[in-house]
């Protein structure tokens, strides 16, 4: 009877030594995080970060999701720029304009002069 209850002492601490390996090998392999994250538990205060565009306009394409690490100056989103394009080319066609009733006038104040 010794032998059997050894035996089985043996055993259980085999298999606590095995459960505790494994279970060290499991955190080890949870909390592979970058160096720069820290995690815990408790009450986390941080500031609250609000980005936003020079320009209002639609998004046209993410570049980035939520919760990805992002660094200063790193673009995360393209916004459609049609309305804005569409604006300047009225704006250079308006200057065309202006610039050719500005030579109608100085043709006209030549041809007046003489």
């Amino acid at each position: 009877m010794p032998l059997k209850v050894l035996l089985l002492l043996v055993a259980v601490l085999l298999l606590l030594a095995a459960g505790y390996v494994g279970y060290t090998w499991w955190q080890a392999e949870w909390s592979a995080l970058p160096e720069e994250i820290v995690y815990g538990n408790g009450r986390i205060e941080a500031d609250q970060v609000d980005i936003a565009p020079k320009y209002a306009g639609r998004v046209a394409s993410l570049l980035v999701a939520e919760g990805d690490l992002v660094d200063k100056g790193q673009v995360m989103a393209r916004m459609d720029t049609s309305e804005l394009d569409a604006a300047f080319d009225r704006a250079e066609a308006e200057a065309a304009l202006s610039r050719d009733a500005l030579h109608e006038a100085e043709a006209l104040v030549v041809q007046r002069l003489s």
